[in-house]
C-alpha cells in the first residue's frame, strides 16, 4: 500500500512539472523562405506571407528554451539565408513619386 502512493504521488509530480514546466519554442521556415518559431503546443502560426502554417507538419530546425533563444536563433538563420539584415530609419528611405 506504501509503494502505491508512492507511485501515485511521483505520477503527480510529474503530470505538475508537464503542466507547469518550461515549453520549449520550434524553430521551423515558411515555404516562402522566412525563418519563424513557435511555442511548443501551439498548432497553427501565421506567416508575415499570409499563409497559416500547421506547427506539426513543419520540419523544425532547431528547438529552444527561452524566447530570447527563439528570437536570436531566428535571426541568425535570416541573416545566413538573406545575408545581413540592413534596417533602414523612415527618414532613410526614399519618398516614392506617384503620377498624377
Amino acid at each position: 500500500m506504501v509503494q502505491n502512493n508512492k507511485y501515485i504521488k511521483l505520477i503527480i509530480i510529474y503530470k505538475l512539472i508537464i503542466l507547469f514546466g518550461e515549453k520549449m519554442y520550434f524553430i521551423f521556415r515558411c515555404d516562402c523562405g522566412r525563418v519563424l518559431y513557435a511555442k511548443e503546443g501551439v498548432s497553427t502560426r501565421k506567416c508575415v506571407c499570409g499563409k497559416s502554417l500547421k506547427v506539426k507538419k513543419r520540419r523544425i530546425f532547431k528547438k529552444v528554451e527561452s524566447i530570447e533563444e527563439a528570437t536570436e536563433s531566428v535571426q541568425k538563420m535570416q541573416e545566413e539565408i538573406y545575408g545581413g539584415s540592413t534596417f533602414k530609419k523612415a527618414n532613410e528611405i526614399p519618398k516614392k513619386r506617384f503620377l498624377n
